[in-house]
């Protein structure tokens, strides 16, 4: 079940899941001495329960092997779900296919127990870090308009300037200045970061 707010006063919760109890209430001592505010939960069930009250920053610690559902299934909850929030697999044994699809539907890290306690703490803090720049970004891109954004998706389509004027029956100068403002908001300089942050989004996004 949900436990009472912590008294730890690092804004980031990690929110817990694991069958066993002797891992969750030794993991939870140890997080609340890193500074975090940590929730937990005994069953994936209790924990989707309550999946509408995550907060961020916040990073999710999930065991890949428990009795009623493996950590993937209640990975796919979540996405069903709309939660972002960041998740971290935790597991003692795990199937190779496991491990792909978890990464594969967005994980951050995979950690196999047993696992240091130092190790956990930068795999931690990787993983707000990223998500922090995750979030970022997605801010970044709603500051867009719309033209901005749909020649943001046309040049990572491949299309050249010249030739989405062409399609938009205006001269090229029109269309560089979306180009020119939409780099600077995203923060990007070349048009294979512009790739690259285009397939980002469409990850974070979708």
């Amino acid at each position: 079940m949900l436990n009472p707010p912590s008294p730890n006063t690092n804004k980031a919760t990690i929110y817990l899941i694991d069958d066993d109890e002797n891992v969750r209430w030794s993991l939870r001592l140890a997080l609340e001495r890193m500074n975090y505010q940590t929730k937990i939960f005994s069953s994936p069930e209790k924990f989707l329960h309550q999946a509408h009250e995550i907060q961020s920053p916040g990073v999710i610690l999930l065991d890949m092997q428990m009795p009623e559902m493996s950590g993937v299934d209640v990975q796919n909850q979540l996405i069903k779900l709309g939660v972002k929030t960041p998740i971290i697999f935790i597991s003692g044994q795990s199937r190779p296919q496991q491990i792909i699809d978890g990464m594969r539907n967005g994980a951050y890290q995979f950690l196999l127990k047993p696992f240091e306690l130092l190790e956990l703490k930068v795999f931690i803090e990787k993983t707000l870090e990223d998500d922090d720049k995750d979030r970022h970004l997605i801010a970044r891109f709603h500051t867009l308009t719309p033209k901005e954004k749909e020649t943001f998706q046309e040049l990572a389509d491949g299309k050249l300037i010249k030739h989405i004027a062409l399609d938009r029956n205006v001269s090229e100068s029109v269309i560089k200045p979306h180009k020119a403002r939409a780099m600077e908001k995203l923060g990007i300089k070349t048009l294979q970061a512009l790739t690259s942050t285009h397939r980002k989004l469409q990850q974070l996004l979708k």
